[in-house]
């Protein structure tokens, strides 16, 4: 999983991907869930570039914190944006 640990001086988290799939491509991206930890703050960023007739499976998710801890969306922002784009 991606653990996002507190920030103590209100900085933030980010991560960010670019990918491109081409023409008849399929691209599938499966990952471990995202970990937000009490007090954390995180950013992502995700492009698909799809061409022709590309295709992409993304499964982008995240937990509710660490429930061993008693943390349960204790994080303060949470932010995760996917765009595709395909052309003409």
């Amino acid at each position: 999983s991606t653990k996002v640990f507190k920030n103590v001086d209100g900085g933030c988290a980010r991560q960010g991907m670019q990918a491109e799939v081409g023409v008849d491509a399929l691209l599938v991206l499966l990952v471990d869930p995202v970990v937000p930890y009490a007090s954390s703050r995180y950013v992502q960023r995700q492009e698909f570039r799809l061409h022709g007739e590309g295709s992409v499976v993304v499964v982008d998710w995240l937990t509710s914190g660490r429930h061993e801890r008693g943390e349960r969306w204790q994080f303060f922002s949470y932010e995760s944006c996917n765009d595709v784009l395909v052309d003409g």
